[in-house]
């Protein structure tokens, strides 16, 4: 063999060698299908962000996400006393999930957080089969989760139908007592009743008579501020010349009330003076300054002469038939009227004390947050608006609400 035949052969020699030590790289499978949609994510490795760089390698990592914050709790925000009964409204701050619930009677909070509540039960009956459905009627009064009843004038000489039946059967079958408890008007915790009984049990005569009580919603007592008045000859004060020919001329309870947009007065009942006009009655506004303490709400602007009230910079609402505000800027209740002509009666203008429910208006309620007044539900009037801002602990005054 050649020269350059030898040489070429111990050149390739080493060559095939080293590829026979070597051999070939192992080879690496093709990923399994996992099955996961188009564009879904491969899982990374551990301490590897998504997109697989890892972290300081060219890409910075997400921030971990942050826990939502609790939102507060819905606290109660406000009292809105009605003839028709309480509306009792909570909300969260800036008027967010606003709840509204209903209950019978007139409740109040005390400046410690305690809950009172005072409502008309009506019982029935009849004197005999066939007679014309009689009532009675008692004050529950609630305080502490504990009932109990308001002890009224008079209670004692309700009349006894069975006995009244028995005493005279041929007439027994038009036989009737009826008694109710109608809310005129309130101030402070104070509220007053025209207490109106009327009836036949025999004789010439129908019998009828009405008069004010005024209940303290903190204690469950009567109030008699007659005293307040003692040497005044309210009915002459009232009516002037005319008390000579009125036949509602007889005081018959005097009261603190709130007129419309909260405005303080006395008022007195003034009931018949001969049978002839028997059971009729009228709320007069007694003539002088209204009653001390503080306002239930501040002196604020009445709606304009659209109607409308102006609630803040961008809020306006209306008609509006009356009105309470928390204070300059702050929260407000409304009783809508039909037109800006429309107006509520304060209970000295209303024949008997109020307007009765056919006249029911929409209620509504604003505070600060909320883009527009929202509907609580229908009365015939404002008695009056217990803000709750600052009054008590809110959760223990909700969970005593919330009993009621």
């Amino acid at each position: 063999m050649s020269r350059a035949g030898t040489f070429l052969r111990l050149l390739v020699l080493p060559v095939g060698v080293a590829v026979a030590f070597l051999g070939c790289g192992e080879k690496v499978p093709y990923p399994p299908t996992t099955g996961k949609a188009p564009g879904t994510p491969q899982a990374s490795a551990p301490g590897t962000p998504a997109g697989g760089i890892p972290s300081g390698h060219g890409q910075v990592a997400e921030p971990a996400p942050q826990p939502v914050p609790e939102a507060s709790p819905p606290r109660p925000v406000a009292v809105v006393r009605t003839p028709e009964g309480s509306f009792l409204v909570s909300a969260r701050r800036g008027g967010t999930d606003l709840a509204v619930r209903k209950v019978p009677g007139l409740v109040l909070v005390g400046a410690e957080g305690g809950v009172s509540a005072v409502r008309a039960v009506p019982e029935t009956a009849r004197a005999a089969t066939g007679a014309p459905e009689s009532r009675f009627v008692r004050l529950s009064f609630r305080a502490d989760g504990k009932e109990g009843d308001v002890p009224l004038p008079d209670a004692a000489d309700r009349p006894d139908l069975v006995a009244a039946a028995k005493a005279d059967p041929d007439l027994a079958g038009a036989f009737f007592h009826r008694e109710t408890l109608t809310p005129a008007g309130m101030w402070g915790g104070k509220v007053a009743y025209v207490a109106a009984v009327e009836g036949f049990l025999g004789g010439a005569h129908p019998y009828a008579s009405r008069r004010l009580l005024v209940v303290d919603l903190a204690t469950g007592r009567l109030d008699d501020a007659s005293s307040r008045f003692a040497g005044h000859d309210l009915a002459a004060e009232v009516l002037g010349k005319a008390r000579e020919t009125t036949c509602t001329r007889r005081p018959a309870g005097v009261a603190a009330v709130e007129g419309r947009g909260g405005e303080p007065a006395w008022v007195v009942g003034l009931a018949h003076d001969v049978e002839s006009c028997a059971g009729e009655f009228r709320v007069a506004r007694v003539p002088g300054p209204g009653p001390e303490g503080p306002r239930p709400t501040p002196p604020a602007e009445g709606p304009g002469k659209d109607g409308a009230l102006r609630l803040a910079e961008a809020v306006t609402a209306g008609p509006v038939a009356d009105w309470r505000l928390a204070g300059t800027g702050g929260a407000a209740v409304l009783l809508m009227g039909a037109d800006r002509n429309d107006r509520a009666a304060s209970p000295w203008e209303a024949a008997g004390g109020r307007r009765g429910a056919a006249a029911a208006r929409e209620l509504r309620f604003w505070q600060p947050g909320m883009a527009a007044p929202a509907v609580l539900g229908r009365a015939s009037a404002i008695l009056s608006v217990q803000f709750l801002e600052g009054t008590g602990d809110p959760r223990k005054v909700q969970d005593a609400l919330d009993r009621l």
